[in-house]
């Protein structure tokens, strides 16, 4: 392949991070600078911008991709030219993502990750804007040539020679060929928006997925999918923890915020709220403990609300789709991602469930892949949420490597004292004590805390379980949320134990597995 150019438009992302971190510096230049003529600040100003603009020119004509016969090649660089090879065969995923500003100008993202170590988890080995239709041509050929290595690393492992010279079927693919009758499975409403146009398609949400479709029509067979519905997205967020995230914002404005307020602004808050409470204390119990309710309903039906809005709007139109060897995740309404993964580069999966949502008998579940969950805030979802005893279906569906499951091995009864002799004695000192010096009401708070405690614990004591066999290792942990990490045998890297005096006297031991 020729070397290809990145979009012009990388000029500005890249400009636009670059204002991002010098901030601080230009601030502190025009606090050191300020007694400097207005011109001279102007000239200074538009010197940075010269010269910045000209860097980033020249580093958007200097940055290229293309492919040898083995390897996929970005060259970089202005003053020190970079060159990251990066052989097919280790390529993990390949990923397309569109923001709204890459949609209007027709662009998209294109990221691959081989899973080096010394790249960053937030980094990546190529991560450049192109146009839609380069992109998605791209990622085709990446694709295509990573299978073909793929598969002439696994012929040599296995001693497989082709004695004809022009035989290139995919002989992995043949044997793994899949004859269910129905092969494709969707969830809640889904259904009626393969039937007529959508609003996905209306926002583009499909246009990623194009090049995807790059199999042989021989094969089609073997694709099978899954679509999230609204409803399923409605659940998953009201089954979301928002006290949290609201202590978390909370904190974070005030933490902003608190180099500009000043000492006129809080006295005048805090005249406002003592009047106010003055206001409410004078009003009857009933009202005022009515009001309280009304608050609290109000914020709590306003974050779910939020929380809705931005689940549905983040993982709009979710998809995962299993292609012969490749599983395909795409989803979006303002910003449509689409990634694409080996799926023997899948290590493990996850399946969590919340106290919550194990009363509704839902479970959501996650992929651990290389490239897929690295980015911010991103999950790496592979079922939002579905009904746990439909879970095992779609897993066949979808992963069926990881579709096997192990007889746990729950902990014995006792290590329950384990679990709670620690964690109450840490509360009785911490509670106690200070109460007794202090403030003996304080004693009162144990009527709570005491009881959250133990249950927590007695959680973490019935959750705690694991178990193998040839394929997988399966580990269960967590209280008011557990996690059920199912890992591929081959991916295990170390098993240990860990176990203190006291436990060993009691044959007792933690249990350590790094993958």
């Amino acid at each position: 392949m020729e070397p290809v150019r990145c979009h012009f438009s990388m000029i500005f992302e890249r400009a636009v991070t670059m204002l991002k971190q010098l901030i601080p510096t230009i601030i502190l230049l025009f606090v050191s600078l300020r007694n400097l003529r207005p011109l001279w600040i102007i000239v200074g100003i538009g010197a940075i911008i010269l010269l910045a603009s000209g860097y980033l020119i020249l580093l958007w004509r200097r940055t290229f991709v293309y492919t040898s016969e083995d390897q996929l090649i970005v060259s970089t660089g202005v003053f020190w030219k970079k060159q990251t090879a990066i052989p097919f065969e280790k390529i993990n995923t390949v990923d397309l993502s569109r923001n709204v500003l890459q949609r209007l100008l027709g662009t998209s993202r294109l990221k691959v990750d081989s899973g080096a170590v010394k790249v960053a988890k937030s980094s990546s080995e190529l991560d450049l804007v192109f146009s839609l239709e380069q992109a998605r041509t791209l990622r085709k050929h990446i694709l295509q040539l990573a299978d073909s290595a793929r598969q002439k690393e696994q012929d040599s492992n296995t001693g497989i020679i082709s004695s004809h010279p022009g035989n290139t079927e995919n002989i992995t693919a043949a044997e793994d060929r899949i004859t269910e009758t129905d092969q494709t499975w969707h969830h809640g409403d889904a259904d009626s928006s393969e039937k007529k146009p959508s609003a996905a398609a209306f926002f583009g949400v499909n246009e990623l997925e194009e090049d995807t479709d790059y199999e042989s029509s021989e094969n089609s067979e073997q694709e099978r999918s899954y679509q999230a519905g609204i409803s399923s997205l409605i659940i998953y967020a009201l089954t979301k923890s928002k006290i949290a995230a609201g202590l978390l914002a909370v904190i974070s404005f005030f933490a902003i915020f608190d180099e500009f307020l000043t000492d006129d602004l809080i006295s005048q808050a805090e005249k406002g709220l003592k009047r106010a409470a003055e206001t409410i204390m004078s009003q009857q119990t009933a009202l005022l403990i009515l009001f309280a309710i009304i608050i609290m309903l109000s914020i709590y039906i306003i974050a779910n609300i939020i929380t809705i809005l931005m689940t549905i709007i983040k993982y709009y139109h979710f998809r995962a789709r299993r292609s012969s060897d490749h599983l395909y995740i795409r989803y979006g309404l303002l910003t449509e991602k689409s990634f694409s993964m080996p799926v023997r580069n899948i290590h493990a999966i996850i399946i969590k469930q919340s106290l919550i949502r194990r009363r509704l008998g839902m479970v959501s579940i996650e992929v651990q892949s290389i490239g897929y969950g690295d980015d911010d805030k991103e999950t790496a979802l592979l079922l939002p949420l579905v009904k746990a005893d439909e879970s095992a279906s779609l897993l066949q569906l979808l992963l069926p490597e990881y579709s096997v499951v192990t007889e746990l091995n729950t902990s014995p009864r006792k290590a329950l004292r384990r679990f709670l002799i620690v964690p109450v004695l840490i509360v009785l000192l911490v509670v106690v004590i200070p109460s007794l010096i202090w403030f003996r009401l304080g004693l009162l708070s144990l009527l709570l805390l005491l009881p959250l405690v133990i249950f927590t614990r007695w959680l973490g004591y019935k959750n705690a379980a694991i178990g193998y066999n040839e394929n997988v290792v399966e580990i269960r942990n967590g209280s008011w949320h557990s996690s059920l990490y199912r890992i591929k045998t081959e991916a295990v890297q170390t098993i240990g134990t860990r176990a203190h005096p006291l436990l060993r006297r009691a044959g007792l031991a933690h249990y350590e597995l790094n993958y």
